[in-house]
């Protein structure tokens, strides 16, 4: 048992070490600005965000609507599981609806958790000053 955790924690090491060291010696980027400015002329903004803003209301109420029946039936609305994931209720459509992380475990296989802020990597990382771009579909 001692001999896998050593070869975990030197495959952590050495997996941490390479891409650290990727990171480094490479030119990570998105788009130009230019790109950027083109993708934006080319796309219905307006109409983008009348989605973002419609969605964006229509989950607010479906969540009131979920919480309310949540109290109403014993369950929770949100909470903590046993191995520290959280959970929320977020509809009721087609039964309770919960969000839940459930990424630390695998955190923890790779040793991500060591470059969180107050890792054992001893890193300070945050993000700061970066912009992602996301589209989430369900």
């Amino acid at each position: 048992m001692k001999n896998l955790q050593n070869f975990k924690s030197t495959c952590g090491k050495a997996i941490l070490i390479t891409s650290i060291g990727l990171l480094l010696t490479s030119n990570v980027t998105g788009q130009t600005q230019a790109q950027k400015l083109q993708i934006q002329s080319e796309t219905n903004v307006v109409h983008l965000n009348q989605l973002a803003a419609d969605f964006s209301a229509t989950a607010i109420q479906e969540k009131a609507a979920a919480e309310q029946w949540a109290i109403a039936n014993g369950f929770p609305i949100r909470g903590t599981t046993p191995d520290g994931s959280y959970f929320e209720i977020q509809s009721i459509v087609n039964g309770p609806a919960y969000y839940i992380t459930n990424n630390i475990n695998a955190a923890n296989t790779i040793a991500t958790n060591k470059v969180w802020s107050g890792g054992g990597a001893g890193l300070n990382l945050s993000g700061l000053g970066y912009t992602i771009g996301e589209w989430d579909l369900l």
